[in-house]
């Protein structure tokens, strides 16, 4: 929809005419003048201040550019005023729908319409609204990360260019690539680029960040869909998701030298060795999330659990010889 706009040159619009003696007023543009008291009526506005005011004049039909408004007023003596002529501009705002294309390019402009600039085909958004991908391909790589990005559009009604905008933007080197590999129950993230850090993310669970899994290996506790995501100045790759379906509890990380008692329990948890040494525990959901950890040294050891969540945890218990993972439920 065009949104029509005038914009007076000599006087507003809104002229204030004298209250006592007005009683009709009327307009016509660029010459069109049907007589007096046969042309456009104004219904007028009166103010506080005893003056009547003119309103917006409607301007559908008229072409964009400049044109002569003429209005008149008359008393209460049925005397009309001179015609008073203004000098008024017809601007048409253009649509944002009536946008059919844009482009964009650094540093050099190869002309208006080329397609050596980076063109778009655009359909606009339910918010009146553009949203357009630059490829990353067709993207320069400058000497510094501060350029000079220009844009501009092309209307649909009269297929005119507008101005041309540019902004400074940053452009980074990003060719980060992150690949993840399972070996045994271990993911290990591999990327090209010395610096990256990491965060593992749960596949099942939108790519939901798992806690504290910001290394570049990971060791799951639970059967699912894993993957990385690396980071890197500013850049971000994700690797594919991996599934892993060997994390058996019982399977991978058996230990008889380890007895959970009482299994289930509401507040405390007993650790049996099989004799006196040294180890660390943690204590995860099904999910990763880490709820409790510590050391000891002793054969049994007495953990307080009475305020985790009811549900199934697994604890991880490393001694120097290895590790092994147990389940237990909190009730």
């Amino acid at each position: 929809m065009k949104n029509i706009y005038i914009i007076l040159t000599l006087l507003m619009l809104s002229t204030l005419l004298k209250a006592q003696s007005v009683v009709q007023a009327e307009y016509f543009f660029d010459g069109n003048d049907s007589g007096y008291g046969l042309c456009n009526p104004i219904t007028l506005i009166q103010s506080a201040d005893s003056t009547w005011q003119l309103p917006s004049i409607p301007t559908t039909g008229l072409s964009a550019g400049n044109h002569k408004l003429y209005t008149r007023v008359k008393d209460n003596n049925n005397q009309w005023s001179h015609t008073t002529k203004r000098n008024v501009e017809i601007v048409i705002e253009p649509s944002i729908f009536d946008v059919v294309n844009v482009e964009c390019f650094f540093g050099l402009d190869n002309g208006y319409g080329s397609p050596a600039n980076i063109n778009f085909t655009l359909t606009p958004s339910s918010d009146s609204t553009w949203t357009f991908i630059i490829p990353y391909a067709q993207v320069p790589l400058p000497s510094s990360p501060d350029s000079m990005f220009y844009i501009r559009v092309k209307d649909a009604s009269n297929g005119k260019w507008s101005h041309t905008s540019q902004e400074i933007v940053k452009i980074y080197n990003c060719t980060l690539n992150i690949m993840a590999a399972l070996n045994g129950g271990t993911f290990t993230a591999t990327s090209n680029l010395v610096g990256t850090t990491y965060q593992w993310v749960d596949c099942n669970n939108g790519n939901s960040p798992i806690a504290g899994a910001v290394n570049q290996t990971y060791t799951p506790l639970v059967n699912g869909d894993y993957a990385v995501v690396a980071n890197y100045n500013g850049c971000s790759d994700t690797s594919q998701c991996i599934t892993i379906l060997n994390v058996g509890i019982g399977e991978l990380f058996s230990n008889s030298s380890v007895v959970l008692s009482p299994n289930p329990t509401t507040d405390k948890l007993i650790i049996q060795m099989e004799k006196s040494t040294n180890y660390i525990y943690e204590i995860f959901d099904l999910l990763g999330k880490h709820y409790l950890n510590g050391k000891s040294n002793s054969q049994q050891n007495q953990i307080d659990v009475s305020n985790l969540p009811i549900g199934l945890f697994l604890i991880n218990i490393k001694t120097d010889a290895g590790k092994s993972i147990h389940k237990f439920i909190k009730q």
